[in-house]
């Protein structure tokens, strides 16, 4: 077998700027960083958890989500290559659908819930800790997780001001340059700063003029700032940017036997412009306050992903395609692009009791509004038949909507009952609402023509208690036993065709919970 294994060359110039925040602290001497791990009620469970320390993020140069596939046991991240567009994530075998799907793994970064698996922040900055936590977290959480949470820690601004440069050249010219900074504006405030330049001229080589080769670059970018009141109130405000630009997507076929359009497994000769175009950005706040009974956390956050376009190539899928892209009347395309937006504002607000306290206890609410909108249009032949010996060119669009209201309440309370045995009960209840919308129309050059209108309108909501009892043997050794049952939301594919026996009519598109 044949392939081409790129070549990771040591270029890793690193500029480390440490400089004072003022005259004071010039003679001051300082100690190493020491990395405190926390978790979110004081104690881990770590025979249900997984944590990646500064270190081992560094030296298995963690920088994107996809690259903690396989860090941690049970985690598998099936990465599509555009993004986090079309990724699988699973946990203990719990995952989503590519698209369309809730998440069964969720993504918390820094304490703010991420989006969809699709919208996932594919760019990593300077992290402290990465926990994976197996198992269902709901009553821990605000986000729905079946499967388990990958909470993300981003490291904390020092005392000093802090600067960090690296670069990296790859086969295939392949170039990563990033920048980071942080450090204190003032005696109970702080900043952060981050930006990621990658560009690649990838494996796949188009010999056609007239087309794109499979070429990426990126932008990836981050800004925050961190007060602290006299009072004790934390504040945390910032967001993220970023822009992706592919040419043609990185598809090898199974095999060349009988497609045209195939010159060998990394060439290819399409006249088409195909590319992928992502652009996102985020913001946050994030309140705290310390009260007589512990702590109240509020976090509210905005999402916005848009994809225009995603244009493939179908021939190389399908040689059946490519060899019929030229016709008696003509040369006709086989393609498919794929238009859509997602716009996502959740509110998580917690009541939390103090660490040390005796019964510790989480009470929280959870709010998420999410809106998609999008578009996806199929062009490829049809035919031969009698009355068409010829064969006809056909244009498939399905435009849509899906609007989705999540909310949860959810809480959990655990307990020492021995030294060595400790209790945790945790309940939570979701409500859902979700409407979704669809029209398919259908063209021909023939007079094919129909068009397929659908919608739909999803409810339901339910209950996920859990229990944990865990007994320490020894120092590194304790047994646990744990029940849960939680469970993922149905929803709407548009995408799927569920009426094909007939020209018109009504189709549902709905899957299960």
């Amino acid at each position: 077998m044949n392939y081409k294994q790129p070549i990771i060359l040591g270029l890793l110039p690193v500029l480390s700027l440490l400089g004072q925040a003022n005259d004071s602290n010039a003679g001051r001497p300082t100690l190493d960083e020491i990395g405190v791990q926390g978790s979110q009620l004081g104690e881990l469970d770590l025979s249900r958890a997984t944590i990646l320390g500064g270190g081992t993020v560094e030296s298995n140069k963690v920088s994107t989500i996809s690259d903690l596939s396989g860090l941690a046991p049970s985690l598998y991240i099936n990465s599509n290559g555009i993004q986090s567009y079309g990724d699988v994530i699973t946990l203990r075998g719990i995952g989503n659908t590519q698209l369309f799907g809730d998440p069964g793994v969720g993504l918390y970064i820094d304490g703010v819930a991420q989006g969809s698996t699709a919208t996932y922040s594919s760019s990593l900055f300077e992290l402290e800790s990465i926990e994976v936590l197996k198992g269902y977290q709901g009553h821990r959480f605000g986000k729905n997780t079946p499967g388990g949470v990958i909470n993300i820690k981003s490291r904390k601004a020092g005392d000093t001001h802090r600067s960090k440069f690296s670069a990296s050249y790859a086969s295939f010219n392949t170039q990563n340059y990033r920048v980071l900074a942080d450090g204190p504006t003032g005696d109970r405030s702080s900043y952060y700063f981050g930006l990621n330049r990658a560009e690649s001229d990838g494996f796949t080589d188009n010999l056609n003029p007239l087309g794109n080769d499979a070429t990426s670059e990126s932008w990836n970018g981050r800004l925050g700032f961190d007060f602290t009141t006299e009072d004790g109130l934390e504040i945390g405000f910032g967001g993220t940017w970023e822009e992706f630009n592919m040419g043609a997507q990185p598809l090898v076929p199974r095999t060349t036997s009988g497609n045209n359009k195939r010159v060998g497994f990394y060439d290819r000769n399409s006249s088409e412009n195909e590319t992928a175009q992502i652009n996102s950005n985020s913001q946050f706040l994030k309140l705290s306050v310390p009260t007589s009974f512990g702590n109240i956390t509020s976090v509210t956050s905005r999402f916005d992903w848009e994809i225009d376009p995603s244009l493939v190539d179908l021939t190389f899928g399908d040689a059946q395609l490519a060899n019929a892209d030229l016709a008696a009347f003509g040369f006709i395309s086989s393609t498919s692009k794929i238009i859509e937006d997602q716009e996502r504002i959740a509110e998580e607000l917690i009541f939390s009791a103090d660490e040390d306290a005796d019964w510790r206890w989480q009470l929280g609410l959870y709010f998420a509004n999410d809106e998609i909108e999008g578009s996806a249009e199929r062009t490829f032949p049809q035919g031969p038949t009698s009355s068409h010996p010829f064969g006809w060119q056909e244009n498939q669009l399905t435009s849509y909507t899906n609007e989705l209201d999540s909310f949860a309440t959810f809480g959990s309370l655990n307990r020492s009952i021995t030294d060595k045995t400790s209790l945790e009960l945790g309940i939570r209840y979701d409500a859902v609402d979700r409407k979704f919308t669809r029209n398919k129309v259908v063209t021909s050059n023939v007079g094919h023509n129909w068009a397929n209108p659908s919608n739909g309108k999803y409810d339901e909501d339910f209950f996920s208690p859990s229990i944990a009892i865990t007994h320490d043997i020894k120092e590194n050794a304790s047994i646990f036993a744990t029940f849960s049952q939680s469970f993922k939301p149905g929803g709407f594919s548009p995408y799927v065709d569920t009426n094909t026996t007939s020209l018109m009519g009504i189709s549902n598109q709905e899957f299960s919970k």
